[in-house]
């Protein structure tokens, strides 16, 4: 599985649903209002979440971190 970073996992912590396919669904939705920094983020996070399976999903442990 493959880390993510603070700020990855920031944005986990707020769109997490209860499956993967609906966390995945969630980030794409609100892609167009983000800025343009945002975006990449939220593309390269989907990029990891796609490349997990649902068990990986599940076992996520997130919290909100502070730079």
């Amino acid at each position: 599985m493959r880390e993510f970073t603070i700020e990855e996992e920031n944005l986990l912590c707020f769109f997490k649903k209860d499956s993967k396919e609906a966390t995945i669904q969630n980030i794409k939705v609100t892609i167009p209002f983000m800025e343009e920094d945002m975006q990449q983020i939220a593309y390269t996070t989907l990029d990891k979440l796609d490349n997990m399976n649902e068990i990986e999903f599940s076992k996520l442990e997130l919290y909100p971190i502070e730079e």
